[in-house]
């Protein structure tokens, strides 16, 4: 899971790591109330019990009270997935355990976290995937790759992009622009200058006719249309028309939205529950959702918004 500004880029998401010069992060309840203030320099969302934090240059790992559970000495992280986390150390890629552990070796030129008993893993300019014991199980053959869900991977070749599957098999030629992970039987794809939907077999679900298109979740997905993130529904139909510059994908009810110069959070009905007082904000994980203080955040158009593969 990966954070694309969608007022920047064509992808209206917030995934599980969140960077922003200037303002302090934290992690809010669903009432938006602090619980755990705003005091590190950035964050990734909770996920096995366990959140990575960002303390100067170094990242750790922290659990739900805010105790640090492994302590910052890595160049960067992901998340824990089935008690493994990507770590950078030295300039290379490995995997720890949740007690900071290495348990395989930093060797990779970058990584992501386990999803389907796979990671991906960069050697050289080409991704494949390991298991859990670091064995090759797909030889790097990629010029990109994704993690894998609903037991296909987004891949890329000679520019372009589809599915493979476990066995590193083209499920879905690699025939389109960009594309986004499968949710819910469907995946986002792009053909030109457009976006839509597509099933597990290639074929289209939706039009092609959205500036901008997110993963469904909870049977909805963002879409982008006149410069503006709403929410559709499986036939593409709106659900939620587009006004928010930037938004999320729904997790337990309620997504991240941007109005304004704020990030809050929205029910199903579009209205705020949480209002846009945050420089910016994850989706919820876990009971709580990462939020950065907009009383710390720099002025509008002074912030630099790093893109995170």
């Amino acid at each position: 899971m990966r954070r694309f500004l969608a007022a920047v880029l064509l992808l209206c998401s917030v995934p599980a790591f969140a960077q922003n010069a200037g303002g302090k992060w934290g992690f809010i309840d669903r009432s938006g109330k602090w619980v755990l203030p705003p005091r590190w320099d950035s964050v990734r969302s909770f996920a096995a019990g366990l959140a990575a934090v960002k303390v100067g240059a170094l990242w750790g790992y922290i659990d739900h009270s805010g105790k640090t559970a492994v302590e910052p000495r890595y160049e960067e992280v992901w998340s824990f997935v089935d008690g493994l986390a990507p770590v950078k150390t030295g300039g290379r890629w490995g995997f720890i355990d949740r007690w900071g552990t290495v348990v395989i070796e930093p060797r990779y030129d970058d990584a992501g976290g386990f999803a389907e008993g796979l990671a991906r893993v960069k050697q050289g300019n080409l991704w494949g995937y390991i298991d859990r014991s670091g064995a090759t199980k797909i030889s790097p053959a990629y010029e990109f790759a994704g993690s894998f869900t609903d037991g296909l991977a987004r891949a890329e070749a000679n520019g372009k992009s589809g599915f493979i599957d476990h066995t590193g098999a083209w499920a879905v030629a690699a025939a389109f622009d960009d594309v986004r992970g499968f949710s819910e039987g469907l995946a986002a794809v792009k053909s030109g200058e457009r976006w839509g939907w597509i099933a597990r077999h290639g074929a289209s679900k939706l039009s092609f006719r959205f500036d901008g298109a997110g993963s469904f979740s909870e049977g909805a997905a963002s879409a982008r249309e006149g410069g503006l993130w709403g929410y559709v529904d499986r036939g593409g139909k709106w659900l939620l028309k587009p006004k928010w510059r930037a938004c999320s994908d729904f997790s337990g009810g309620l997504a991240a939205a941007k109005a304004g110069n704020g990030w809050g959070f929205i029910d199903r009905t579009g209205a705020f529950v949480i209002d846009p007082k945050f420089g910016d904000a994850n989706d919820f994980s876990e009971g709580v959702a990462a939020a950065q203080d907009l009383q710390s955040s720099p002025p509008p158009g002074k912030t630099p918004f790093p893109q995170k593969n």
